[in-house]
């Protein structure tokens, strides 16, 4: 593997040719710790920004398949999903959420067309909001979902949904 150095000289400082090498009087440091925090920051929000979406990707697979064990893992355990379906109120924990997809036909098993998509993604540290649209059943979904990094893994923390009309 190669790693990239970068010489930093500076009065006294040279870089000098001696018996076919680079000899370096002054500082050498790798390239990696000289990236500016504003570099490091956007590659830091472009991997997690890939994570989350990753999740979202799993979430919309287990909706869409009617998968509940896949979907279970896209959540914390204590997670809430709260909302309104048509201005009825909706309020469940996640194993009253779960069971509801267990127990129905799932999207694919009605031949319905896969729609669902990430609207935007808004990231902070370690939380995340993420505005999906997931339509299905004659329904058009927006759901607002809240992720924590959480030892290293991604994971919904809160589902907010609502329908609506089109």
């Amino acid at each position: 593997m190669a790693v990239m150095f970068l010489v930093i000289t500076s009065g006294n400082s040279r870089i000098d040719q001696v018996n076919n090498k680079l000899v370096c009087k002054g500082a050498l440091y790798p390239v990696h710790t000289l990236l500016s925090q504003k570099e490091k920051t956007m590659n830091n929000y472009s991997d997690n920004a890939t994570a989350v979406a990753a999740v979202l990707s799993t979430y919309f697979e287990g909706i869409f398949n009617g998968d509940a064990e896949l979907l279970r893992s896209t959540f914390h355990p204590q997670a809430l999903v709260i909302g309104d379906v048509n201005g009825q109120p909706y309020f469940k924990n996640l194993d009253q959420y779960i069971d509801g997809v267990k127990n129905r036909k799932s999207p694919r098993e009605l031949n319905e067309t896969f729609r669902m998509e990430i609207l935007s993604i808004e990231i902070i540290n370690s939380i995340a909001i993420v505005k999906a649209r997931v339509p299905m059943f004659d329904f058009n979904y927006h759901d607002l979902l809240s992720l924590n990094k959480i030892d290293g893994k991604w994971v919904i923390v809160n589902k907010l949904l609502t329908n609506v009309n089109a």
